[in-house]
C-alpha cells in the first residue's frame, strides 16, 4: 500500500514536469489570442496535482503512523505475555 501511494505521489509529480510546460506552450504558440485562458487551465490543472500530492502524502504519513502503532502494541502485547509467562 505504501508503495502504491509512493507511486501515485511520482506520478503526479511527473504530471507536473516539463511535459505539462512544453505542452503549454506548444498551445500558446498555437493559439496565441487565448494565452490568458490556456494559462488559467494550466495553472488550474497544476493546482489540482499539488493538492493530489498533498493529499497523497498526508495518506502516506497516516499509513506510516498506523504501521508504527501495530508495531508498538505488538510489542506491549509481546513484553505483557512474557511477563505473564514468568510468573506461572
Amino acid at each position: 500500500m505504501i508503495e502504491a501511494l509512493e507511486a501515485s505521489i511520482r506520478d503526479e509529480k511527473a504530471k507536473i514536469g516539463e511535459g505539462k510546460k512544453t505542452q503549454n506552450m506548444l498551445r500558446l504558440m498555437r493559439k496565441p489570442d487565448q494565452e490568458k485562458m490556456i494559462n488559467e487551465t494550466y495553472d488550474a490543472l497544476e493546482a489540482e496535482c499539488y493538492g493530489k500530492i498533498r493529499g497523497l502524502e498526508s495518506q502516506l504519513d497516516l499509513m506510516a503512523d498506523h504501521r508504527n502503532n501495530v508495531i508498538r502494541m505488538n510489542r506491549i502485547a509481546k513484553t505483557a505475555l512474557d511477563e505473564n509467562q514468568q510468573n506461572l
